[in-house]
C-alpha cells in the first residue's frame, strides 16, 4: 500500500494458514517491519479456533 509522506493508514492484518505454514514467523517480522519504520504494531493470537476443533474431535 502506498501513501503520501505524512499521511498514515490504519490498518489489520489477518494471516490464517495451516500448521506450521509460518503464520507466526510472517506475522512477527511484518510487527518488527512496522515498528522499525517508527508505526505501532501489535500482535495478537486466536488459539480458540484450536480449542474449538479439538474439542468437536473429542466428541467424534
Amino acid at each position: 500500500m502506498q501513501q503520501s509522506p505524512g499521511q498514515s493508514a490504519d490498518g489489520t492484518i489477518v494471516l490464517l494458514g495451516i500448521d506450521g505454514s509460518g503464520k507466526t514467523t510472517t506475522a512477527s517480522a511484518l510487527a518488527t517491519a512496522e515498528r522499525e519504520a517508527g508505526r505501532s504494531a501489535l500482535l495478537v493470537r486466536n488459539r480458540s479456533g484450536r480449542r474449538w476443533l479439538l474439542r468437536a474431535g473429542h466428541r467424534l
